[in-house]
């Protein structure tokens, strides 16, 4: 009896009642938790998402058979069919809408017009540039170059109808690649937005030649016009254009596209030479409207209001837009000011906003930022994310708990409060972020791989995107499953010692939404596309124990910055060699930061003459005078500068914002070089390790 009492008042007897008490409480709670927050979907099987044809490529478990889908509905086989299908299931509902300037210079609410509107000045717009002796068919392509807006979907359903080309433009591409674009597709139209481009494109002596029209959306003013009489350009206003079309003595009939027929051309940013144009066909577009109907409880029906933000140019926000057309939804134009984007938003109250991990980063800086000036709102903050995470780990997901209630309404309501669908592309998001912004704004973020090569956010030889993550899988690491138009086959990669049978090679791509080939370019085609069809990424991809895609490495070394943009580090290289003070650089990007930076070896003798001359150091090792942040500034504000001509691209996010000056160079030795003197860059990576995390440290 004595050693019962002793047992009951011991330490022991007490941690093993709570113990109890605890899986009690943990089982409860997970019953409960079962009960209140089912799956989205229970039909998913999130331990088998996709599986194996013969050929061994695999797909997703959702399609039946093996036949991928190239299209959502019978009757919609072109682009231009869509926005007729759009007006039928909307009953001629609202369709695109943006804020106009009140008399007080500030922006009004949204107006809108509604289908049959929109149609009309298709169809005006068509007849106008017909009436010009712009000429239609597939032989004839217009450049489009303008910021999102109503008449960007106007011009471009306009060409449709022509069965023409759109050729999308955009200020990124540098003066070079639009020469090189305008010659090699015959431009002898643009449409653009602005006087400024306007100006910029008369006065630019390489195109003359070919270039003969020029229409503007915005009322053009006197410089505009004395300048195109000085350079004898065909100048015009888009309305007018349309009022040409409306008053025409008789109205053209054109013949409809064909699915095999190109409906656009889109070229890659040339971040490794001439830019290739990427030949799109109708049906390449049309199979692309299939990732949106990746996403089972998301109801795509004309109640959809989508903001339209990323630019037009590029084919992500373009696909995105083309489907909200197909289902009759709304598409709102930022009002082209990102400072103002949130008051868009509050006003629009989108259900669906494709984005950059960017703009999810910017929202999770910004919610967080002004937790921690209160602890106790921070307290609470975390306490209803560690509620939420647990309803995700459920593959569930709610946005009337508790925590939205009581947290996160206030922040729902600044995105206005009917959000239910991110598309997050272009770049991989960091996986808090993407917890985070899930738990926060109580909506789906499908995060998909996009296929790029060499070129920026979505304008990609599979159209926009290739593979997505299922809802309900909320795990990070991987980018999904292929989406039901794709097949996707891992291939040897012996060069760089990655195998199929081992589970990891190039990811190669299959299926109606792969692109033709490159615009006159046989060459590249070749490279791109084997024999029997298969697009070859460059990625190397692993397939997870669970049928999921995980990107691993790649097989050319080009990466992507947290914006989208893809850069070639060799091209930059060669350029900042050509700085006096440089013997040897190691350009380096993540793809969840903004910005470049570098690891330059100086050349000995140029930095010890600088560091002499200009900050009277001399007598020192040249470790000690690359710890000097002077000399290291200096150096680096030469090597942007110089050469600034021979760079397709001169805008600043492609400059290296910080360096760490190396006094030992890089040599096969030390295992940094290659035998013939390339740099390693995996090698490098892990050699630079800590350098690279405090050069980013500081730029935050």
């Amino acid at each position: 009896m004595e050693v019962l009492l002793n047992f009951l008042y011991s330490n022991c007897y007490c941690i093993i009642i709570a113990a109890i008490l605890i899986g009690t409480w943990l089982k409860w709670l997970s019953w409960l938790l079962d009960r209140t927050y089912p799956p989205l979907d229970p039909t998913i099987n999130y331990k088998h998402q996709t599986r194996q044809l013969p050929d061994g490529s695999r797909v997703t478990y959702s399609l039946t058979g093996t036949k991928l889908k190239s299209y959502v509905y019978d009757d919609i086989r072109t682009a231009y069919d869509a926005i007729f299908r759009g007006l039928r299931v909307s009953h001629n509902g609202p369709m695109l809408g943006i804020r106009k300037k009140l008399e007080n210079g500030k922006l009004g609410p949204y107006v809108w017009m509604n289908y049959r509107q929109v149609i009309n000045k298709i169809d005006a717009f068509a007849d106008g540039l017909y009436s010009l002796g712009c000429g239609v068919g597939q032989n004839v392509f217009f450049g489009l170059y303008s910021k999102n807006r109503p008449e960007w979907v106007i011009s471009e359903y306009s060409i449709y109808k022509m069965n023409s080309v759109v050729v999308p433009l955009y200020d990124t591409l540098g003066r070079q690649a639009v020469d090189h674009i305008i010659k090699q597709c015959n431009l002898q139209t643009v449409i653009c937005d602005s006087n400024d481009k306007a100006i910029a494109l008369m006065k630019n002596g390489n195109v003359n030649d070919v270039l003969k029209r020029i229409i503007v959306m915005d009322t053009l003013n006197d410089k505009t016009i004395d300048i195109a009489r000085d350079y004898n350009f065909k100048l015009l206003q888009f309305d007018d254009v349309q009022s040409m079309g409306k008053n025409a003595a008789e109205n053209p009939i054109f013949q409809k596209p064909k699915p095999s027929d190109i409906s656009t051309v889109c070229y890659t940013s040339g971040t490794t030479g001439i830019p290739k144009g990427v030949v799109l066909t109708h049906a390449n577009m049309v199979a692309t409207t299939v990732m949106f109907f990746h996403v089972k409880h998301f109801t795509m029906t004309p109640d959809q209001v989508l903001l339209s933000f990323l630019p037009l140019a590029h084919m992500y926000e373009r696909i995105c837009e083309n489907a909200a057309i197909l289902i009759g939804g709304r598409i709102g134009y930022y009002s082209g000011d990102v400072k103002k984007l949130i008051e868009d938003i509050e006003l629009l109250r989108p259900t669906v906003v494709p984005l950059v991990p960017r703009v999810l980063n910017r929202i999770y800086d910004n919610i967080l930022n002004e937790a921690r000036k209160n602890p106790l709102k921070l307290l609470i903050l975390k306490a209803a994310i560690l509620w939420k995470s647990l309803i995700l780990k459920r593959h569930c997901l709610r946005n009337n708990t508790w925590a939205d209630k009581i947290v996160f309404q206030k922040i729902r309501d600044k995105m206005g409060g009917r959000l239910k669908l991110i598309f997050s592309g272009a770049a991989p998001a960091a996986p808090e972020v993407l917890q985070f912004c899930r738990v926060v704004l109580g909506c789906s973020i499908i995060e998909g791989y996009v296929y790029v090569k060499f070129v920026p956010s979505g304008q990609t030889e599979c159209v926009a995107a290739c593979t997505g993550t299922l809802e309900g899988d909320f795990t990070a690491g991987h980018v999904g499953t292929p989406l039901m138009n794709t097949a996707i086959k891992l291939v040897d990669t012996p060069e760089i010692g990655y195998f199929a049978a081992n589970n990891e090679g190039e990811v190669c791509i299959k299926g109606p939404n792969v692109f033709s080939g490159y615009y006159q370019n046989l060459e590249a085609t070749n490279e791109a596309l084997d024999a029997d069809g298969w697009l070859h990424t460059g990625d190397i991809g692993s397939w997870n124990p669970n049928g999921s895609l995980r990107i691993i490495d790649r097989k050319k070394f080009i990466f992507k910055l947290q914006q989208g943009e893809y850069i070639a580090p060799e091209k930059l290289e060669n350029i900042y060699i050509k700085s006096v003070y440089v013997a040897q650089v190691f350009v380096y990007g993540d793809s969840l930061k903004s910005s470049l930076i570098g690891v330059v070896v100086p050349d000995e003798e140029m930095l010890k003459k600088l560091a002499a001359r200009r900050f009277h150091i001399s007598n020192v090792s040249l470790k000690e005078i690359c710890r000097n942040d002077q000399i290291k500034a200096y150096v680096l504000k030469d090597m942007n500068e110089i050469d600034i001509f021979c760079m397709l691209f001169t805008i600043y996010i492609f400059q290296i914002k910080d360096i760490y000056l190396e006094a030992e160079p890089f040599s096969v030795k030390n295992g940094l070089l290659t035998p013939t003197l390339k740099n390693r860059r995996n090698d490098m990576k892990r050699h630079y390790s800590s350098q690279i995390s405090k050069m980013y440290a500081k730029l935050l």
